[in-house]
C-alpha cells in the first residue's frame, strides 16, 4: 500500500471535471512514493446510477451510487480509462456538485499481483455500497475472510483490503436488522474493533452521502482545510474553528502526504493513532478510539500551518526531480545550519542543554538506527561523533535490531534516522527502545512525522521537499545535522576546543564547496557513457569515506539498476580482490584524511591486478594517487575531514543520475522502490486489546482460534487423550525437568490432536516450561496468555508466570502493561515479578503504587526493598524493612538492602546493615559477601575485609567467581598487588 488521497468540497459549487482533476494531481503529488496500479471513486449523477464496479442490480440508499475506477500502471493510464469510461456511459463532465466527496489511491502491491482487480477502492460487493482506500497492512484479514465468507460474502481480489469494505456492510446490516439505525461512525468503529494491523483508512458510503470518515493506527495520515471567503479564492485559516460547522465554502482533504495539499493549503493536522475524523455537513468532528469503551471520546485539536511552498514540489527548470535535488544541495544545506551554526558554537533547539544534552553526555553508548539511505549517513558521521563525545556509537540497521532483539538499555541514547520519518522498520525499532527505556532522539525531514511526534527530542533537517525515490540532498544534510549534535554534545569538552572551531568554520564554507564540486556534471557524464555497458561497478571506501562508498555504490544500484557494491577497502584481501580484471569498473575514494597513505597502496594494488580504475582525491592529488597516469581521476575540494563525505558524494550521484538516464530507466521512480518504505511491515500489537480478544470482538461472533484437528470421531479421541495426558503430568509446578523441548513436544500432540492453545490446561503447561527457559520467548508467552482471554475469568498462575517472564527480559514495561488490564486477581506470586519490573525501568512512581496495593492485599515482602533500593531512596528501604515481619525478614530481603546501599556507593551503610544481619542470626551468603567486600574497598577497610575473606574460605565461598573479583578488588585497591593476584 502506497498513498491516499480524498476531497471534500462544501458549499462550493464543483464540477465534475474539477473534481477528478484534484483527484488525479494529488495521486500525482504521490507518485513518488512508488505504485503499480491507481484508482479513484467518484459520485454518480443520480441515485439510481450503476455503479462502474458491477452489473448487478444495486440496493436502495440516501446517495448517489458511486464511480469506482481502477487501472494497473501510471497514473496516465487511469487518467484515460477514466475519461474514456465517462465518454462510453455518457456521464455528464459538466455536472456541478454543491457538496462531493471523492477519495482516490496509489497502490504497492503487498497482497496479490499488481491487477485492476486488486487496486483500490476496494468495494463491499454489489453497488459498491461501502468503498476503502487502505495504506497498511491487515494481519488477521485470513481470519476476516473465512468468517466473512462463511456469512456469504464473496471475494473478487488478493488483497487485505477487501476485508474492510464487506466488514463494514456487515456491520451495517447486522446493526439495521437489529436496531434498525446506525451511524456512520459508528460502523467504522466496530470495524476498528476487528481490525489487527497497521492502516490509514478512508470510507466512503451512498448510505451516508457527502461524508467521509477515515481512521488510521500505525499509517500516516493527513487532513487538510480550507476555508474559502467566496467560491474561487481561498483565504488561510488558523483555528480550530474551522473544524467546526460555520455554513462557510470550504474544501476538506486525506492524504498520505502534506505534498499532497500544500497547493491547495497550508493548514493541516496529523491525525493520531486511533482517531476517527468524521467529515459531515462541512463539519470535522474528531473522536478517539478506545478497545476498552463503549463510546469514543470527542477530541479537540488545533490546525498547524505548513510551512512549503508551492515550487518545492515542481521541477521547474530541471528534467527529473532527482536532477533537481542534487543541484539544490548548497542551498539545501544552508538552509540545515541557518540559525544554528554561530561562530562560538552550535544551537540546537531541538536538544535543550538542560533537558537532553546532559543525559546524552552521560549515556553508556550511542546507538544509530536508520535504514538505507539513512543508515549511511549516520555511519558517515559516527567516526566524529565517538572522536568528540567520547562516547561509544553502536550501528544497526532497524529491521536486524529487530531481528535480533537486540540489548538497549536505559543508559543508551538511541539516535532515529529517517528522511520521511514514517520507514516502517525505524519505527518498530522506535517502540523497541521505548519499551526499553532509551532515551530516543529523532532526526528527520518531515515536520509533523510519526518519527518526529513519538522520539523524546531530535532535530529537523530542513533540508526541503525530497520527491525523488533516491535521496541526495537529505543525505548531506543528514551528515551536517550529526555533525552538528556532535559538537553541541562535545561542547563541555577543552581538549576539543581546537577541532570544533575548525569545523565549525568548515560548516560555513561548506555551502560554497558543494558549489564547486557540482561543476562536475559534464565530467559525470562522460564518465557515465563509458561505463553504460558495464554489469557491476565496486566502490572502495575507508574511513570517513566507507559510508561514501556504501551509499554511491547504492545510488548506482537504485536508479540505473546496475550491480554495484561499497566496500571497505581494508578488507579487499578478503575476497573482492578475486573479481579485479581488466573490464571491472572500480571506484576508489582517495582523498586527505588519516587513511590516504593506506588507499594510495589500495590503488597500487589494485593496478598491479590491471585494474579498470577511477580515483576520487582531492584537488592537486592526482600525481599523488595515479603516478603513471593509468586511471581517470575525478578531483574534488578538500574540506575538514568529517565533511569530505557531503563533498565526495555529489560526484557519485551526478554519475548515478547520468547513468540512469543513458540506460533510459526511470529516474526520480525506480523499479520496485518506494520512497517511504512505510508498508514493510505492519506493527504487531503485543496483546490485542480486551474488546478484540476470543470471539473477535463484540457482535460478530467468529471463534478465536482456528482448530487444526477439525471435526470427526477420531479427532474427538485424539483431543480427550491429550487432555487426559495433561491431567496425568499433574501440575506443571511440580514437573522435575521443564525445558524448550518438552515445551515443543506439547504444542505439537495439542496441534495434531486439534486443541487450541486456549485450553487452560494446556496453556498453562506451555507457560511454565517456557518460564524456566534462560531467556524465555517473551511474544510466544504473551500469545499463548491472549488465547485465555476470551474464556472467562483469568487464573493468577499464567498471568504471573507471563509477568516473571516479562520482568527478567529486554522488555519489563509488558508486565506493568498487563498488570494494568486487571486480568486476573493478584496473589503472593504477583507482585515481586512487578516490582522487579519497576526496579529496572526505575519507575518510582508505578513502584510506589504497587508497593501501596501489595500492602493493602497483604503481599508485601522482599520487592520493595530492591525497588527503593535501585531507585536510590534509602530511607524508604529502611522503611519497608523495618516494617517487615519478624518472620517475612529472611536472607534475600538482607541482601536487598545491602545490595540497594552497594549498588549507590553508601559502603558506610553497608557495614552497619552488615553488623545488624549478623547480630539476628543470619549466615552470609555470596551476595552479601560481595555486597560486604565492595563496600570495604570503597572505604579502604583491609582488616574487616581480610576477616570476610577468612570466612568465605571456611564457608569454601572463594571459589565463587563474584566473591574472587570482589576479593580481586579489594586487595587492589587496598594496594595489597600481591594478595590479588594471588587469588
Amino acid at each position: 500500500m502506497c498513498g491516499i488521497f480524498a476531497y471534500l468540497n462544501y458549499n462550493v459549487s464543483r464540477e465534475r471535471r474539477y473534481i477528478l482533476e484534484v483527484l488525479f494531481n494529488g495521486l500525482r503529488r504521490l507518485e513518488y512514493r512508488g505504485y503499480d496500479s491507481s484508482g479513484i471513486a467518484v459520485d454518480a449523477d443520480v441515485p439510481s446510477c450503476a455503479s462502474s464496479s458491477s452489473s448487478t442490480a444495486v440496493p436502495a440508499y440516501a446517495g448517489a451510487s458511486p464511480l469506482v475506477f481502477r487501472q494497473e500502471g501510471k497514473i496516465e493510464n487511469l487518467v484515460r480509462s477514466v475519461y474514456s469510461e465517462v465518454d462510453e456511459k455518457d456521464v455528464n463532465l459538466d455536472a456541478a456538485f454543491n457538496v462531493h466527496a471523492g477519495i482516490a489511491h496509489t497502490r504497492w502491491a503487498t497482497h496479490g499481483v499488481p491487477a485492476p482487480r486488486n487496486s483500490h477502492p476496494q468495494s463491499s460487493g454489489a453497488g459498491d455500497e461501502f468503498l476503502v482506500v487502505h495504506n497498511g497492512i491487515i494481519t488477521n484479514y485470513e481470519v476476516l475472510k473465512e468468517t466473512l465468507i462463511r456469512h456469504g460474502f464473496t471475494f473478487e481480489s488478493d488483497t487485505d483490503t477487501e476485508v474492510i469494505p464487506k466488514l463494514a456492510k456487515f456491520v451495517f446490516d447486522k446493526a439495521h436488522d437489529e436496531e434498525g439505525d446506525v451511524t456512520f461512525s459508528q460502523v467504522v468503529m466496530e470495524v476498528m474493533r476487528q481490525l489487527e494491523g497497521a492502516y490509514a483508512l478512508i470510507f466512503k458510503s451512498p448510505h451516508y452521502p457527502n461524508e467521509l470518515i477515515s481512521c488510521k493506527r500505525g499509517s500516516t495520515l493527513i487532513l487538510g482545510v480550507n476555508e474559502l471567503s467566496g467560491q474561487n479564492s481561498g483565504k488561510p485559516f488558523h483555528d480550530v474553528k474551522a473544524l467546526t460547522t460555520n455554513g462557510k465554502p470550504k474544501e476538506l482533504f486525506f492524504s498520505s502526504d502534506l505534498f499532497a495539499i500544500v497547493e491547495h493549503t497550508k493548514n493541516y493536522l496529523a491525525i493520531e493513532d486511533d482517531e476517527i475524523v468524521h467529515i459531515k455537513d462541512g463539519s470535522v468532528s474528531i473522536l478517539k478510539f478506545d478497545h476498552e469503551k463503549e463510546k469514543p471520546a470527542s477530541v479537540q485539536r488545533a490546525l498547524s500551518v505548513l510551512e512549503m511552498e508551492v515550487e518545492q514540489i515542481k521541477k521547474g527548470s530541471y528534467d527529473h526531480f532527482m536532477q533537481k535535488e542534487i543541484h539544490e544541495q548548497p542551498h539545501s544545506l544552508t538552509t540545515t545550519m541557518r540559525g544554528r551554526v554561530k561562530d562560538s558554537g552550535v544551537l540546537l533547539g531541538g536538544l535543550k542543554e538542560k533537558e537532553y544534552l546532559k543525559t546524552i553526555r552521560r549515556s553508556r553508548r550511542l546507538v544509530f538506527i536508520g535504514c538505507g539511505t539513512s543508515y549511511n549517513a549516520a555511519l558517515a558521521a559516527r567516526p566524529f561523533v565517538e572522536e568528540l563525545t567520547g562516547i561509544p556509537v553502536t550501528m544497526e540497521v532497524a529491521s536486524d535490531l529487530l531481528d535480533r532483539q537486540g540489548p538497549i538499555y536505559r543508559e543508551d541514547t538511541a539516535v532515529f534516522v529517517s528522511q520521511s520519518g514514517e520507514t516502517a522498520d525505524t519505527l518498530l525499532a522506535l517502540d523497541y527502545a521505548l519499551e526499553n527505556g532509551a532515551l530516543c532522539v529523532g532526526i528527520t525531514n518531515t515536520v509533523g512525522s510519526t518519527l518526529s511526534r513519538r522520539t523524546h527530542c531530535g532535530v529537523h533537517i530542513n533540508a526541503g521537499c525530497e520527491i525523488g525515490v533516491a535521496s541526495t540532498k537529505a543525505y548531506t544534510s543528514q551528515i551536517v545535522v550529526m555533525v552538528m549534535v556532535a559538537l553541541a554534545v562535545g561542547s563541555d569538552q577543552i581538549s576539543t576546543q581546537v577541532r570544533r572551531q575548525a569545523i565549525i568554520s568548515g560548516l560555513s564554507n561548506l555551502p560554497s564547496n558543494v558549489s564547486e564540486v557540482l561543476k562536475l556534471d559534464t565530467e559525470m557524464k562522460e564518465l557515465s557513457s563509458s561505463l553504460i555497458d558495464s554489469e557491476s561497478l565496486l566502490v572502495f571506501g575507508r574511513g570517513y569515506n566507507y559510508a561514501t562508498a556504501l551509499e554511491g555504490a547504492l545510488k548506482v544500484k537504485e536508479v540505473a539498476l546496475m550491480h554495484s557494491e561499497g566496500m571497505l577497502a581494508g578488507e579487499m584481501k578478503h575476497g573482492p580482490l578475486a573479481l579485479v580484471d581488466e573490464n571491472l569498473p572500480i571506484i576508489v575514494i582517495a582523498t586527505r584524511d588519516a587513511c590516504f597513505s593506506k588507499q594510495q597502496s589500495v590503488i597500487q594494488q589494485l593496478l598491479s591486478r590491471k585494474g579498470r580504475l577511477i580515483v576520487m582525491c582531492s584537488k592537486g592529488d592526482a600525481s599523488a594517487v595515479c603516478p603513471s597516469g593509468s586511471c581517470r581521476v575525478i578531483e574534488v575540494p578538500e574540506v575538514a575531514d568529517c565533511l569530505q563525505p557531503v563533498i565526495n558524494i555529489i560526484p557519485l550521484q551526478l554519475l548515478a543520475y547520468h547513468l540512469t538516464v543513458l540506460r533510459g530507466f526511470d529516474v526520480d521512480q525506480p523499479r520496485n522502490l518506494a520512497k517511504s518504505a512505510a508498508a514493510a511491515a505492519a506493527r504487531a500489537q503485543l496483546l490485542p486489546p480486551a474488546s478484540r480478544r476470543g470471539a473477535g470482538g463484540r457482535g460478530l461472533g467468529w471463534p478465536a482460534e482456528r482448530v487444526v484437528g477439525g471435526g470427526g470421531e477420531r479427532a474427538r479421541r485424539r483431543r480427550r487423550w491429550l487432555i487426559g495426558w495433561l491431567e496425568e503430568r499433574g501440575d506443571p509446578v511440580h514437573l522435575a525437568a521443564p525445558s524448550l523441548a518438552a515445551a515443543k513436544q506439547i504444542h505439537a500432540r495439542a496441534l495434531r490432536a486439534g486443541v487450541p492453545t486456549s485450553h487452560p490446561l494446556l496453556a498453562k503447561h506451555l507457560l511454565f516450561h517456557l518460564a524456566v527457559l534462560r531467556a524465555p520467548p517473551l511474544r510466544y508467552a504473551v500469545a499463548v496468555l491472549s488465547r485465555l482471554l476470551p474464556h472467562g475469568p483469568l487464573d493468577p498462575f499464567p498471568l504471573n508466570t507471563v509477568h516473571r517472564i516479562a520482568a527478567g527480559s529486554f522488555r519489563p514495561c509488558v508486565a506493568l502493561e498487563l498488570h494494568r488490564r486487571r486480568l486476573a486477581p493478584p496473589d503472593t506470586h504477583t507482585y515481586p515479578s512487578l516490582l522487579q519490573a519497576c526496579a529496572r525501568l526505575l519507575a518510582l512512581r508505578e513502584g510506589e503504587c504497587l508497593h501501596t496495593e501489595a500492602a493493602k492485599n497483604g503481599f508485601v515482602q522482599n520487592s520493595p526493598v530492591h525497588l527503593y533500593g535501585a531507585c536510590g531512596l534509602f530511607e524508604s528501604v529502611h522503611k519497608v524493612f523495618d516494617e517487615m515481619p519478624v518472620h517475612g525478614q529472611n536472607l534475600v530481603s538482607w541482601n536487598s538492602m545491602l545490595n540497594s546501599f552497594a549498588a549507590n556507593g553508601r559502603p558506610n551503610e553497608v557495614l552497619t546493615v552488615f553488623r545488624e544481619m549478623l547480630g539476628v542470626n543470619f549466615a552470609p551468603d555470596g551476595v552479601t559477601i560481595v555486597s560486604v567486600l565492595t563496600a570495604c574497598a570503597e572505604i579502604g577497610a583491609l582488616a574487616l575485609g581480610r576477616r570476610v575473606h577468612v570466612y568465605a574460605e571456611k564457608v569454601v565461598l572463594v571459589d565463587n567467581s563474584h566473591v574472587s573479583n570482589a576479593l580481586i578488588n579489594l586487595y587492589a585497591k587496598c594496594g595489597i598487588v600481591n594478595d590479588a593476584r594471588l587469588i
